[in-house]
């Protein structure tokens, strides 16, 4: 479940990495180039995306959606920055440029707080997209942390409610067995073969156009947009499927979160019409928690752009908002 499919229409808004400092955990910081940033662990590395404005007033890690990378973050980025919100987005281990490690949906903590040592975030604020909401959760028992937003969160599967369709609890259930790794790798072989044909192709130029209707794109800049979706598309599948295929059993067994006892507030923005994660079953998730508030939209899983203004205003911090700029 990936929210936002990035066709960049400038080359102004570049990551990056001059904010990144050594964490105590962290041997080293290695640019792997302009919009990536990879940190070194003892026993394995996190590359993360990191968008710096010229004035930040406060830090906002993005947790990607479910298949998708740190590249999902430059969505957002022109809007985070116009607030003066630093945005930083890591990959999940097995995805996208970050190694795997066999995670949990609670311990993946531990690789936020490395990054948050690495930029130097003493305090930040969490947004978890669709695949990403339940790992933002988690980090509510976490000081350091300001606010927590879930935008268009997966649902848990073990909930009172399940609407999800025929096609997602086949799925579930194929991912708990042996075939599911080698079902997942050919599809990524054919969808690699599918994206190098010319009615694919064709496909995504004509996506590209409905997105800036009254924009006339030469052949150069159609390409090189072209070529953005398909790195956005493939990115999380970098490495292989080993992520993919583990975060499949993670977000569709039970996530060992206890919401009774998330005494943070937790702020939900989720479209009514959603499809792949339907509200119907994020409501009762929402109910459990002491401390939350559910918006809901108009429109689908994907249509998140009317949105969006409102949820990033909500990590600003009350300064910014008066026109003070506050400390990171």
């Amino acid at each position: 479940m990936r929210l936002l499919t990035h066709a960049p229409r400038s080359r102004s808004l570049r990551p990056s990495a001059r904010a990144v400092r050594h964490s105590s955990t962290a041997s080293t910081s290695d640019a792997l180039n302009s919009d990536t940033v990879l940190l070194r662990l003892p026993d394995r590395h996190i590359a993360y995306s990191i968008f710096t404005p010229a004035r930040p007033v406060a830090t906002l890690f993005f947790l990607h959606g479910y298949p998708s990378s740190r590249l999902e973050a430059a969505g957002l980025a022109p809007l985070a920055l116009e607030r003066g919100l630093r945005l930083v987005s890591p990959d999940r281990p097995g995805f996208g440029q970050s190694s795997f490690h066999p995670y949990t949906i609670n311990n993946y903590t531990r690789d936020v707080l490395a990054v948050a040592d690495a930029v130097g975030a003493e305090n930040f604020s969490v947004l978890g997209a669709s695949g990403g909401g339940p790992f933002a959760l988690v980090l509510a028992r976490e000081r350091r942390v300001d606010k927590i937003g879930l935008l268009a969160t997966a649902p848990p599967w073990d909930g009172p409610v399940n609407d999800s369709s025929s096609v997602r609890r086949v799925a579930a259930l194929l991912a708990q067995t042996p075939l599911f790794a080698p079902l997942a790798a050919a599809s990524l072989a054919s969808a690699r073969w599918a994206v190098t044909r010319p009615w694919a192709q064709r496909r995504i130029d004509a996506w590209i156009a409905s997105m800036s209707p009254d924009t006339q794109l030469d052949s150069e800049l159609a390409t090189a947009q072209r070529d953005a979706v398909l790195r956005t598309l493939l990115e999380p599948f970098a490495h292989g499927v080993q992520g993919l295929t583990h975060e499949t059993r993670l977000l569709t067994q039970p996530w060992g979160i206890d919401y009774e006892e998330v005494e943070r507030e937790v702020r939900f923005w989720h479209a009514a019409g959603d499809k792949a994660a339907p509200i119907s079953m994020v409501r009762p998730m929402v109910g459990r928690l002491p401390c939350a508030q559910l918006t809901a939209f108009e429109g689908g899983h994907g249509d998140v752009a009317t949105i969006l203004p409102e949820v990033l205003d909500y990590f600003l911090p009350q300064s910014a908002q008066s026109g003070d700029a506050g400390k990171v």
